[in-house]
């Protein structure tokens, strides 16, 4: 299934929900980060990744 990117004036409301959650974003992820030290190293890393793919995809939607 292909995402669909929208500009902020085809969806503003999406825009605006994202803009409101971003600090709840950021503590979660923080926290989540804080879980990942007993996993083993390529855990950590796919983990990472992860992380990074979801935290650039709610700050920058399009």
């Amino acid at each position: 299934m292909k995402p669909t990117i929208a500009t902020e004036s085809e969806q503003p409301e999406i825009y605006a929900t994202i803009r409101r959650e971003l600090p709840a974003i950021h503590r979660a992820v923080s926290k989540m980060g804080k879980q990942m030290r007993g996993l083993s190293p390529l855990s950590q890393k796919a983990a990472i990744a992860e992380l990074t793919a979801i935290w650039c995809l709610a700050n920058y939607p399009a």
